[in-house]
C-alpha cells in the first residue's frame, strides 16, 4: 500500500466529465468551457454549484478550479460571480510572476483569432467567484445558507422614482424548481428568484390596500397553484408589481420596463382570448374567479402603457390630424408644452376610465357565466368551502366597484334590482378567520357608502340642467341637510366598526367618505356663482356695492366650512398620518381621490372663507403636492403630475392673494383678498385655460360657471384643477372691492357669518365635535398631569416637612448646609430641562415622562437611607435631574392639544397640583410622622419611602394613558385626531414646518421676545421661591408643630382658586399684560404687608395675599411662553424648557434670602420678592410693546399670515 506522504507514487486520475449539481439532478449534458457557469446556468442565471464532498470508492479528482480555496471553503460551497474589485477578486499582487491563477493561465494559453474570441475571452472571467489562496467573501453565500426576513426596498431609483429591490426573497429550492419551469423565467424576462420577489412585494406593499383577498397565494407553497391553474391572476400580480419595483443589478431599471411591459402584453394576450371565448383546454384556465379578481386588480393599478399612445394608432387614411394645436406646441420659459399635458396627463386620464369600465364590465360578463350572481346562495349561517366564499367575494366587490365606477362616469347601474339586493345586502357566510371578519366589515361599509355616493348623484348630479334647478331654486339646501343626516349615520357606523378593519383599508374607506361629503357639500359652491351670475355679476360688471359675499348665505356658509373641513381631513389622513407610508402604492381611486380633494379645497377657500382656514389650507396644500412627489410607481404617473398642477394653482393663490392685501392692506375681509384672487387668476401660469375650456367645456354654463361636480373622474379633474380660476371668472370679476367703506360692509358680513375668530383673528370654539373633543382631553389628560405632578412636589418638598420632623437634627445639619440640600436640587432640574425637552420631540412623551416619574420615585425612596450631609446633597441634586423632564414636559403635552385661549386654564389647573402638594404635605406628614419608631425608622423617613413606592406605581399606569401627538393619540378616533391637529395648526402664528431639534434650538434663542418671557417667568419663580419656607414662615406666628401644618393650607387653597379663575379670564379674554400686572401688584402689597405689620392675623392674611397673587399669573406666563414662540414643535417644546430652566436659577440663590437669623419677619426676603414680582410686570410691558410691533409688520406684510400674536 502506498505511503500517503509519497504523491508521486500514487496513481493519479483526472475526471474527464465534470457536472454541476443542477444539471446533474435533470441528467442533463454540463456544458463547460474552460471555467463554470456552465451554458445551461449561465443562460438561466443560475448558481453554477459543484459538489466536492469526496466519494470513497472513486480517486479522480474534479478539476482545480473547482476546487478554489478548499481549506477555507465549507463542505458544500457553490461558484459565485465575484463583486469586488479585481484586487480582491483575483488575487494579484505585486509581482509578475504569480502564474498559479487559472484566469493568468488562459491569458497565455488562449489564442484570440478575432472580435468573437476576445469577448468569448473576457465572458469566462464572470464565472470566477474564488482565487487560490484567497478566502471567498462572507458577502455571497449560498442562497441555502443565507435566509433573510423577505424582500427589501428602498426609495428612489436611478432617477429618483419608484422603489429598487435591496433584498431578494429566499425561497426554498422546490418553489424556484417549480417557477423555473414558468415560461416568463424560461423565455429570461427574469429569474425564479425575481418572480417570487415581485409577488412577494406585491402581498407586502399593495395587497393590503385592495379589498381583493388573495391571501391563499401569499405562501411560497402555493405558488404552484397559482402559477398552474391562476394564468392571468398570475401574471397580473406580476404585471403591477413589476411597474413599482425596479429590479436589482446593472440594468435593472431597463430590465423592469422590459418586464412589465411584456407582462402587460401577456395579459392583453389573456384578455382577448377571454373575450373571444378562446380558452386553452390545459390545467391553467382563464375562466375563473382569479381572472375577475386580476381584472378588478387592473383597474386599480393601471399599467404603464395606459400612458403612452396604443402600439396599433399608427399610420391611419390621415397623416395630420385636423385638431392639431399648432398654438401650444413649444417649450416657452421651459414649461412643458400643452399639448404634452393633453397627450401625457388627459387622454391616458380618459383610457384609464375607459379601460377600467371595460375591463369590470367583461368581469361583470364573466361573473355571470361562473354563477357568481346565482340566487341559490345556500345557508349563509353555516361555514362553507373557501371557494365558496371567495365567490361571495367576488360577487361583492364586482357589484361595489361596477357601481362605483358608473357613478363616477355618469352612467346608469348595470345590475338590475335582484342582483343589486343579493350583492349589496345578503350577508356573507359566518367568517372562519379573523381577516374574513375584517374583510366583510370592510365590505359592509363600503357598499353602504357606494350606495350614498349613488344616491348624491341621482339627487344632485343628474345633469347640468337638473344641478341648475337645484341651485337657482334652493331646493338643494334641503336635500344636502336630509343627506348629511346619511352621511351622519354612515359616521357612526363606521366608529363603531373600524376597530375590525385593518388600518390601510380603514384610511381608504375615510379618503372616500370624506371625499364623498366634499362633493356633496361644494354644490354650496356652485349655488353662490348662480345667484350671483342670474343677479347679473359678469366680468362687464363694475358696481362695487355689491360683492359675492352677499349671495352667501348663512347655510351656504355651513356648507363651505364643511367643505374645507372634509377636504383637511382627507389630506391630513394622505399626508400627515401612517396612511403616508402606503399612498405611494394606493390604488388610482384613492390617489385620485385625493387630488379632486385638494381641488374642491381651492375652490371652497375661493368662494368662501378665513385668512386662518386659508394659511392653514395652502399649508396643507403644500403637504399634499410633497407627499404626491414622493416616491410615484414612475415618471408617467398620474399622481407626479396632477401634483405639479395642484402645485401651480396653489402658487397662483398664494401670489393673487398677497397682491390683494397689498392692494387692501389693514382690512381683514379673508373672503375679499380671496375673491380678489380667483378674479385677478383667470389665466393660470401656463396659460393652459384656453386648451382647456375645450377639453371639459360640456361642465360650463353659457356664464362661465361649473355646472357638475363629479365623484372622482380623472379627466375631469385634470381639466377642473387647471381651469379653476376661469370656472368662476363671470361671477366673481365684481369683488374687485377698491373702496374701503365696502370692506368694512363684508367684515360687517363675514362677522355675522363666521364667528370664530375675535380680534387678533384667534380661535374660538362654536362646533359641537370640537367642545366634545376638548371635554374628552381635559377628562383624560389633565386628571394624569395633575397627580403625576402632585407627586412631584410632594417628592421634592418632603425635605421642608422632614425638618419639622427632626432631618436637620438627626443628620447634623447647620442652617447653611440645610439651605444648600434645598437648593442643589435645582442644579440637577436646570441640566436636565432643556435636553429632555429636546428628547421629547424625537421619544413618545408617554413613555419618556412616565419613565422619568419612575426613576424620580426611585431617588426619593434613597433618601430615607440617607445619613450623613453628603448622601442627603447627592440624592437631591439627581432627585433634581430625574423631576426635570415633568414640567416642562407636561407644559409641552398641553401645548400641542390646547390652543392659545385654553392652555393658560388648564395650566392653572395642573399648577393647583402644585398648591395642593406644598399645602397638604403637612397633613400628610401629619399622619406619616406618626409611624415614627416602626422599624426603628423615624417618621421622616417612612415619609420619603411611602410617596416614593406610591409615585412609582401612578409611574407605570401614566405609560398607557398619556398622549403623544394629536394625529397618533390611542384613545382618540380619526376625526377627533384630524380636528385635535388642525385645531392647533390654525391657532400658531407664523406656523412652519417641523425642524431639526438643533434648528429649533437656535430658532428659540435668536428669538428675543422668549427672552423677554423667560427673566418674566424668572423672577416670578423668584418671587414665589416663599413655599420652599412656608411651613418655617407660619410657625413664626407662634403655634405648635401640627397647628403649623394644618394653618399652610388655606393659603394654597385660596391661590389655587384665584390661580383658576384668573387664567380662565385672561383666556377668554385673550389677554395677558394686565392679568399679570394686576396680579402682580397684589403680590407686592401683600409682601410688604407681611414684613410689616406684627400682629399675627394681619400676617396670616398678607401670607394669603402674596401667594394669591403670586401664584394667580403662573399659567398666564407659561401660557404666554407657548402660544407666542410655537412657531416649531422643536421651538415651542424648546422655548418652555428654557423658560423654566432660566426661572428655576431662582431657586438656587433664594433660599440665602431666608436665613434663620431673620425670623420672624424676613425682611430682606420679603422686600427682594416684591421687587421681584415688581420686574415681572414690567418686562410683561415690554412684551406688549414688542408683539403690538410684531403685529404692525404682519398687517403690512406681504406673507398669507393673518392670526396675530396676543398680549
Amino acid at each position: 500500500m502506498h505511503s500517503p506522504d509519497h504523491p508521486s507514487s500514487t496513481r493519479q486520475f483526472k475526471r474527464s466529465y465534470v457536472a454541476c449539481v443542477s444539471c446533474r439532478a435533470r441528467k442533463s449534458r454540463c456544458i463547460i468551457k474552460d471555467n463554470p457557469p456552465c451554458a445551461k446556468c449561465a443562460r438561466e442565471h443560475r448558481e453554477c454549484r459543484f459538489d466536492r464532498r469526496p466519494r470513497a470508492p472513486k480517486h479522480r479528482e474534479a478539476p482545480k478550479w473547482t476546487r478554489g480555496n478548499v481549506d477555507a471553503a465549507p463542505a458544500t460551497q457553490p461558484v459565485q460571480v465575484a463583486n469586488h474589485s479585481p484586487s480582491e477578486d483575483l488575487g494579484f499582487n505585486s509581482s509578475p510572476n504569480n502564474t498559479n491563477h487559472p484566469l493568468y493561465n488562459r491569458v497565455q494559453s488562449t489564442i484570440v483569432t478575432g472580435t468573437n474570441d476576445a469577448l468569448d475571452f473576457l465572458s469566462s472571467a464572470a464565472g470566477q467567484h474564488g482565487i487560490a489562496g484567497s478566502a471567498p467573501s462572507q458577502d455571497h453565500q449560498s442562497a441555502s445558507n443565507v435566509r433573510n426576513d423577505g424582500p427589501k426596498v428602498i426609495s428612489g431609483g436611478s432617477n429618483g422614482v419608484g422603489f429598487t429591490i435591496t433584498a431578494l426573497s429566499e425561497p426554498d429550492d422546490a418553489c424556484l424548481d417549480m417557477w423555473d419551469k414558468c415560461r416568463f423565467v424560461r423565455q429570461g424576462w427574469f429569474t425564479a428568484q425575481e418572480a417570487v420577489t415581485y409577488i412577494d412585494l406585491f402581498f407586502d406593499k399593495l395587497a393590503p390596500l385592495s379589498p381583493v383577498v388573495l391571501d391563499q397565494f401569499r405562501s411560497h407553497a402555493s405558488h404552484e397553484h397559482l402559477v398552474y391553474r391562476e394564468a392571468m391572476l398570475c401574471c397580473t400580480l406580476l404585471m403591477i408589481s413589476s411597474r413599482f419595483f425596479t429590479l436589482p443589478g446593472a440594468g435593472g431599471t431597463s430590465r423592469s420596463h422590459y418586464v412589465h411591459q411584456r407582462l402587460w402584453s401577456h395579459c392583453e394576450v389573456l384578455i382577448r382570448r377571454i373575450v373571444l371565448g378562446q380558452e386553452k383546454t390545459s390545467t391553467s384556465q382563464t375562466r375563473t374567479i382569479g381572472t375577475i379578481e386580476s381584472l378588478i386588480l387592473i383597474s386599480d393599478w393601471h399599467p404603464r402603457a395606459l400612458h403612452l399612445p396604443p402600439e396599433t394608432d399608427g399610420w391611419d387614411g390621415l397623416l395630420v390630424t385636423p385638431g392639431y394645436d399648432r398654438v401650444n406646441r413649444k417649450h416657452i420659459n421651459n414649461e412643458v408644452p400643452l399639448i404634452r399635458w393633453r397627450e401625457d396627463v388627459f387622454e391616458p386620464a380618459k383610457r384609464a376610465n375607459r379601460m377600467s369600465w371595460m375591463l369590470l364590465g367583461m368581469a361583470n360578463n364573466l361573473g355571470y357565466e361562473l354563477g357568481i350572481f346565482s340566487s341559490q346562495t345556500g345557508d349563509v349561517g353555516h361555514p362553507v368551502h373557501a371557494e365558496v366564499f371567495r365567490g361571495r367575494r367576488a360577487q361583492k366587490l364586482l357589484y361595489n366597484y361596477l357601481t362605483q365606477t358608473a357613478t363616477r362616469l355618469g352612467y346608469p347601474s348595470v345590475f338590475p334590482e335582484s342582483i343589486s339586493v343579493i350583492a349589496s345586502r345578503l350577508p356573507m357566510p359566518d367568517a372562519s378567520e379573523p381577516v374574513d371578519q375584517s374583510w366583510i366589515s370592510y365590505m359592509d361599509l363600503s357598499l353602504e357608502l357606494t350606495q350614498l355616493s349613488r344616491t348624491a348623484s341621482s339627487m344632485f348630479f343628474h345633469s347640468a340642467a337638473h344641478l341648475q334647478t337645484q341651485v337657482l331654486g334652493d331646493h338643494y339646501v334641503d336635500l344636502l341637510e336630509h343627506f348629511s343626516l346619511s352621511l351622519s349615520k354612515w359616521q357612526e357606523k363606521f366608529n363603531s366598526m373600524s376597530q375590525d378593519i385593518a388600518s390601510p383599508l380603514k384610511d381608504t374607506l375615510l379618503v372616500e367618505f370624506h371625499h364623498t361629503k366634499a362633493c356633496t357639500g361644494a354644490i354650496s359652491i356652485q349655488a353662490v356663482v348662480a345667484r350671483a351670475s342670474s343677479a347679473g355679476f359678469t366680468a362687464a360688471t363694475t358696481n362695487s356695492d355689491e360683492a359675492l359675499s352677499a349671495f352667501i348665505t348663512p347655510k351656504d356658509a355651513k356648507f363651505l366650512q364643511e367643505v374645507i373641513s372634509d377636504t383637511k381631513k382627507v389630506l391630513h389622513i394622505a399626508t400627515l398620518s401612517g396612511f403616508r407610508d402606503h399612498l405611494p402604492f394606493a390604488p388610482a381611486r384613492v390617489k385620485i381621490s385625493v387630488i379632486s380633494s385638494s381641488v374642491f379645497l381651492l375652490k371652497a377657500l375661493s368662494v368662501g372663507s378665513i385668512h386662518t382656514d386659508v394659511n392653514d389650507a395652502l399649508y396643507t396644500l403644500d403637504q399634499c403636492t410633497s407627499t404626491l412627489k414622493q416616491c410615484p410607481a414612475d415618471d408617467m404617473e398620474f399622481a407626479l403630475r396632477y401634483a405639479d398642477l395642484i402645485e401651480k394653482h396653489t402658487a397662483q393663490f398664494r401670489a393673487h392673494l398677497t397682491q390683494s392685501r397689498g392692494l387692501s392692506s389693514g382690512h381683514r375681509s379673508g373672503r375679499v383678498s380671496i375673491a380678489r384672487n380667483v378674479v385677478q387668476g383667470e389665466t393660470s401660469i401656463d396659460g393652459s385655460n384656453s386648451f382647456l375650456s375645450s377639453l371639459d367645456s360640456q361642465q360650463l354654463g353659457d356664464d362661465g360657471a361649473m355646472m357638475n361636480f363629479d365623484m372622482g373622474d380623472t379627466d375631469q379633474v385634470a381639466a377642473t384643477t387647471l381651469r379653476l380660476n376661469l370656472a368662476h371668472r363671470a361671477a366673481i370679476r365684481a369683488l374687485d372691492v377698491k373702496e374701503k367703506g365696502h370692506s368694512d360692509h363684508l367684515e360687517k358680513h363675514d362677522a355675522h357669518i363666521f364667528s370664530a375668530v375675535d380680534e387678533t383673528d384667534t380661535h374660538r370654539k362654536i362646533d359641537p365635535a370640537e367642545i366634545k373633543l376638548v371635554k374628552k382631553l381635559d377628562w383624560i389628560i389633565l386628571p394624569v398631569l395633575w397627580i403625576m405632578y402632585w407627586f412631584n412636589y410632594l417628592d421634592r418638598n418632603a425635605i421642608t416637612v422632614a425638618r419639622l420632623d427632626g432631618l436637620e437634627k438627626e443628620l447634623n445639619l447647620t442652617s447653611t448646609e440645610y439651605q444648600t440640600c434645598v437648593s442643589i436640587l435645582f442644579v440637577g432640574y436646570i441640566l436636565g430641562q432643556i435636553p429632555s425637552n429636546m428628547l421629547m420631540t424625537r421619544i413618545r412623551p408617554s413613555l419618556y415622562m412616565s419613565g422619568a416619574m419612575a426613576l424620580w420615585a426611585v431617588v426619593s425612596t434613597l433618601t430615607a437611607i440617607c445619613h450623613d450631609f453628603k448622601g442627603l446633597v447627592l440624592t437631591r441634586f439627581f432627585l433634581g435631574v430625574t423631576e426635570s423632564p415633568f414640567y416642562p414636559g407636561a407644559l409641552y403635552v398641553l401645548s400641542i392639544f390646547y390652543t392659545k385661549k385654553e392652555i393658560a386654564t388648564r395650566i392653572s389647573i395642573l399648577f393647583t397640583a402644585n398648591i395642593c402638594g406644598t399645602a397638604f404635605a403637612g397633613l400628610i406628614a401629619i399622619g406619616v410622622f406618626e409611624m415614627s419608631g416602626v422599624a426603628g425608622l423615624a417618621g421622616w423617613r417612612w415619609l420619603f419611602i411611602l410617596q416614593g413606592i406610591i409615585t412609582f406605581v401612578i409611574s407605570l399606569a401614566s405609560a398607557f394613558v398619556l398622549p403623544d401627538e394629536p394625529s397618533n393619540t390611542r384613545w382618540l378616533i380619526e376625526e377627533e385626531r384630524f380636528l385635535a391637529h388642525e385645531r392647533i395648526a390654525a391657532d400658531t402664528v407664523q406656523i412652519r414646518t417641523n425642524t431639526t431639534t438643533f434648528a429649533g434650538l437656535i430658532d428659540a434663542c435668536k428669538d428675543p421676545r422668549l427672552w423677554v418671557l423667560v427673566f418674566m417667568q424668572h423672577f416670578h419663580m423668584a418671587a414665589s421661591n416663599f413655599k420652599n419656607f412656608f411651613p418655617t414662615i407660619v410657625g413664626t406666628l407662634g403655634f405648635d408643630r401640627n397647628t403649623t401644618l394644618a394653618l399652610t393650607c388655606p393659603p394654597y387653597i385660596v391661590s389655587g382658586i384665584v390661580c383658576i379663575a384668573w387664567a380662565a379670564n385672561s383666556g377668554r379674554m385673550n389677554e395677558r399684560t394686565w392679568h399679570i400686572t394686576l396680579a402682580k401688584v397684589m403680590a407686592v402689597l401683600g409682601f410688604i404687608l407681611a414684613c410689616t405689620v406684627h400682629n399675627t392675623g394681619a400676617r396670616y392674611f398678607a401670607m394669603c395675599v402674596f401667594a394669591s397673587g403670586v401664584y394667580a399669573c403662573n399659567s398666564v406666563i407659561l401660557g404666554w411662553v407657548a402660544s407666542t414662540c410655537g412657531q416649531t414643535r422643536e421651538k415651542k417644546a424648546i422655548s418652555l424648557a428654557l423658560a423654566n430652566t432660566v426661572a428655576t436659577l431662582g431657586p438656587i440663590y433664594t433660599p440665602y434670602l431666608w436665613p434663620s437669623s431673620d425670623e420672624p419677619m424676613y425682611p430682606v426676603a420679603m422686600s427682594s420678592s416684591a421687587a421681584f414680582s415688581a420686574a415681572s410686570a414690567v418686562l410683561a410691558w415690554v412684551l406688549r410693546w414688542m408683539l403690538i410691533r410684531e403685529n404692525r409688520k404682519i398687517r403690512a406684510s406681504n406673507h398669507e399670515e393673518r392670526l396675530f400674536y396676543a398680549y
